[in-house]
Parts: structure tokens; sequence; C-alpha cells
């Protein structure tokens, strides 16, 4: 009879094994949206603190091994770690959590998340996770912040189980999902191998074009764009001393910045101001040249989407003393891109991922790793 019941126990975990898999693969194929996801928005920030940095990397492999478990058995005590541990009802069960763990999570993890978890192949040997269950009152745990936001999702996944809202509980999972998918997307680095390109004019105006593309508005992708390019040519010329960009979203009163990109000479003075904008007309044009003189600027270049006819007729001498140019997005680009030589372009595809993993741009950030992989290295 014993062998028989272990057998059943095994067959059992087996099978919890595999459906725990199964939801996660699938959860992660349709996790895309952080917008679509419904949960409190305390339950969002609690989710996200947990992939923090300084978090305890255990809870990490907890949050996820625990609410897989649950949504595949709901009959399982989300709160237990050890199959010997007394359930808190005797409708609920408990569970090996440590090797549900290890062949459920480290083995998604290895498969999808590039070891974004902490590269542990059997987390719950840790101290934190060491004990039969998890309990609000632990004192052994060091950080108790962390404990508390972990429990305090967990409370909220089983709660929605146990009045029937399975969806809400469903939704804990595919948030945390999205976030780990957020957060795999800003650890995209350049294609190895891309050092070894020779990246012709040609063919980067051809990416920098598509990257623009998409959008009838100006965006921020130009201001990104023309920012890296300044960035990997100064690395190799040294001409300025610092090259500053404002965020795209944030206006120039607010962030004390005189211009959408400043260029500082070697004295640390402002050399050029950069005013990045959808539509040039002759009352843009003359708004702009008086917040710079106001400002001290003496070179102000303007970038438009679209320039007006009334302005191209403008002589830039009734400026002066401010040295005044404006270009279109498009031209610029192409006159930066082929003026620079074959290591400063090469650095510039670089630079792009640099910059918009600091401003935090997960989709322009995917849109531009796919372009270099198409155009540049399609072998990765």
């Amino acid at each position: 009879m014993k062998n028989s019941s272990k057998t059943s126990k095994r067959k059992a975990f087996s099978s919890l094994v595999e459906e725990g898999r199964r939801l996660l693969e699938e959860s992660w194929n349709n996790a895309e949206s952080f917008q679509e996801v419904r949960l409190p928005s305390r339950i969002k920030q609690n989710i996200e603190s947990v992939f923090e940095s300084k978090f305890v990397k255990s809870f990490r492999y907890a949050l996820i091994t625990q609410i897989v478990a649950k949504l595949v058995a709901t009959d399982i005590d989300i709160f237990s770690i050890q199959a010997k541990d007394e359930p808190i009802s005797k409708e609920k069960k408990s569970f090996d959590a440590r090797t549900f763990c290890k062949n459920v999570v480290v083995w998604f993890e290895r498969k999808h998340l590039h070891n974004l978890l902490g590269r542990s192949s059997d987390p719950y040997v840790s101290k934190p996770l060491r004990k039969s269950r998890l309990y609000i009152s632990d004192s052994s745990i060091k950080d108790p912040t962390a404990l508390r936001t972990l429990i305090e999702i967990l409370t909220y996944t089983e709660e929605q189980i146990e009045c029937g809202k399975h969806e809400n509980a469903f939704a804990v999972l595919y948030y945390i999902l999205c976030v780990l998918k957020r957060r795999l997307e800003m650890n995209l680095e350049p294609p190895s191998g891309l050092e070894d390109k020779e990246i012709p004019p040609g063919v980067l105006t051809g990416i920098v074009k598509k990257f623009q593309e998409g959008s009838s508005s100006l965006g921020s992708k130009p201001q990104y764009t023309i920012y890296s390019l300044l960035i990997a040519f100064n690395n190799i010329a040294r001409i300025y001393n610092c090259i500053k960009m404002k965020s795209a979203t944030t206006s120039d009163s607010s962030s004390g910045s005189k211009a959408d990109i400043e260029v500082y000479d070697k004295e640390g003075k402002l050399k050029i101001a950069i005013s990045i904008t959808d539509r040039l007309s002759k009352e843009k044009l003359e708004s702009e040249s008086i917040k710079a003189r106001n400002a001290g600027i003496k070179e102000l270049m303007i970038i438009a989407n679209v320039i007006s006819d009334e302005v191209e007729s403008v002589d830039p001498q009734v400026y002066f003393p401010l040295y005044y140019k404006h270009y279109s997005i498009s031209e610029y680009l192409q006159m930066m891109v082929w003026s620079i030589n074959a290591d400063v372009r090469t650095r510039f595809v670089k630079e792009m991922y640099n910059t918009l993993k600091k401003y935090g741009e997960i989709d322009n950030l995917r849109l531009w790793h796919q372009l270099v992989i198409q155009y540049i290295c399609p072998e990765v």
C-alpha cells in the first residue's frame, strides 16, 4: 500500500509540474500589455517592486512558484512551502514548493528569462525560504518589508480564488510576466559580432529612416537619434565637453533646459542649442529665436519634421548676433550619417541602445534592436 501511495503522489506531482509549465508557457506567449491587466494599483506596485534590484532574490522565485502552483491546483495552501507542512484547513493541502520551483520556475527562467530572476538552480534552499511555510510574523527574515510585499500579493491571489474571481488571480500571474518581459527587453544588448561589421552609410540611413517611421506626429525618436549621433561622434572627436538632452516628454521650463539638446564646449559654455519640433513656421522660428537670445544662446539649430515655405525665405542674418540654422529631420539625419566614418557609425548603433534604455523607451528599444538584427546582423 505504501509503494502504491508513493507512486500515486509522484504521478500527482508530475502532473502538477506539467500543468505548471504549460500555464507559464501559455501565459508568457499572451503577456504583451500592462494596460490590459486590471489589478489594484497597490498590487501592481508590489509586483514591480519584487523585481527591483535590491529585492530579496529568492522571493522572486517564491512569488511565481506559489502563484503558479495555486492556479494549477486551487486546493493548495498558497503559503505552504514543504509537503510536511500542516495546511491552514482541511480543505487545503501543502506541497513541495522547492521541487516544484526547480522543475517549473527555474526551467522557465532558463528557457525564457536569461537568468533574470537571479540565476539560482535551487532557490528554496536559501535561508529566507528554508522553512515549512510563509508567515508575516517571521522574525528570521532580515527584510520584513520584502516579506510583507510577498505576503500581500499571495494573500490577494488566494482571496480572489476563494471568492471565485479566478480571472483576477490569473491577472496577477499575467502582470508578473508583463513586468518580466519589460525588464527583459530593457536588457537588450547590441548583437554579438556588431563590432566586426562594416556598416555602409546607405544601410544605416535606411535603418534610421525606418526607425523614424510609423507615426504621423514627431514623437521622441528624432531627439533620441540625433542625441545618440552626437554622442557617438564626440566619443571619437572629443570636440565638446558634454552633450545634454532633456527627456522628450519634459518641458524646457520644468527641466531647466535651454533646448532639447545642449552641446557644451571645452570651457563648459553652451556652444550649440538644438531645438527639435514637429512643424517650423515663421511664428515658431521667431519665438525660438527670442527664447534663445533671452537664454544667452549664440548658436541655435532647429530641426523640424515639416518646414514651411515662408521659413525657407527668411534670411538668417536678421537674427544676428544669434547664429541660426534649420534642417528638416530627414535632411539632418542623412547628412550626419553620411559624414561620419565607419567607427562612428558602429558606435552610434550601440549608443542608441544606451539612450533608449536610459530614457525607458522600451517599444523604441525593441524596434531598434529588430532593425539592427534585420539589416546588420541577420545571422543572429
